[in-house]
């Protein structure tokens, strides 16, 4: 059997807030896709390593424009 090893693309986001409380909170979260013959765009045509970090850095900004929790 081969194992087939594909490459990832990852970017890491970090928000930081106060709580209810007063005390200071912080959430950390991976956006990650690979580079594989199997991850493919609207046209139907490979992701290459651009086209997935623009993905991944929308997703980012998405997240980090959300509400933080109330904790």
């Amino acid at each position: 059997m081969t194992i087939h090893r594909f490459e990832e693309v990852k970017i890491k986001a970090t928000r930081h807030w106060k709580d209810t409380a007063g005390r200071w909170r912080q959430e950390t979260r991976t956006f990650m896709q690979t580079l594989n013959p199997f991850n493919k765009n609207a046209a139907g045509l490979v992701k290459n390593r651009i086209e997935i970090e623009r993905e991944l850095l929308a997703e980012r900004q998405k997240w980090l424009d959300e509400p933080v929790p109330k904790k």
